[in-house]
């Protein structure tokens, strides 16, 4: 029991370092104490205003620096950037249906919310995964995250999340429809399996030319 005790504590004390949940935390309390972002102090606000202008610039800039492109790592990415699109709009569509949503813009902000780019804070945990496994001398083989693979997920995540929600967004209420986002899911999902498929065909039909 005073082990569980120490594992929970350690967790709980853990979850409140994380700059997001502490965010998370002073946001729920001045909710309470009925505290809105226009009642803050000018400093304040202009403080949050400049640092969150900052965030996408700084981010953008450690991606580039940081990416290594390679062809095969490339493909991998955009298939599971469809597929995990393709999940995000049939899962935007099942919600619309349980809700019963019917107000088209809600029906697109219920679509778009999903297909937002990768987020940064994994990818900080990845870090900090990292050099743990950085101070042990683990093998890059045997970590428990692939950097380079994180780096360029980030990379291709956010133009590509951008451009489609800019698409959808350009469209007007074409989108706001139930059937259409099905459709939609599903061909974002083929899109990312078929050539996976296909590509894994012509290789084994090439094994099996070589052999005969």
């Amino acid at each position: 029991n005073a082990n569980a005790w120490t594992k929970i504590k350690s967790l709980l004390l853990s979850m409140v370092k994380e700059p997001i949940n502490s965010i998370m935390i002073v946001a729920i309390l001045l909710l309470i104490f009925d505290v809105s972002y226009k009642t803050l102090p000018t400093l304040v606000t202009d403080i949050f205003d400049k640092t969150s202008a900052m965030m996408t610039p700084l981010i953008l800039l450690f991606i580039g620096l940081a990416v290594q492109l390679k062809q095969s790592k490339k493909r991998i990415i955009v298939s599971l950037l469809f597929f995990r699109a393709g999940i995000s709009i049939l899962f935007s569509a099942l919600l619309v249906a349980i809700l019963g949503i019917h107000d088209h813009n809600l029906m697109l902000l219920a679509l778009v919310v999903p297909l937002s780019s990768a987020s940064f804070w994994p990818f900080a945990h990845i870090s900090a995964f990292n050099l743990k496994e950085d101070r042990l001398e683990i093998a890059k083989e045997k970590r428990t995250f692939n950097m380079e693979f994180a780096v360029l997920i980030l990379a291709f995540s956010l133009p590509f999340s951008s451009g489609l929600i800019l698409g959808i967004l350009s469209f007007g209420t074409f989108f706001a429809n139930n059937l259409t986002m099905i459709y939609m899911g599903v061909l974002m999902i083929a899109i990312a399996v078929i050539p996976i498929f296909i590509s894994k065909l012509s290789l084994r039909f090439s094994n099996t030319i070589a052999k005969n």
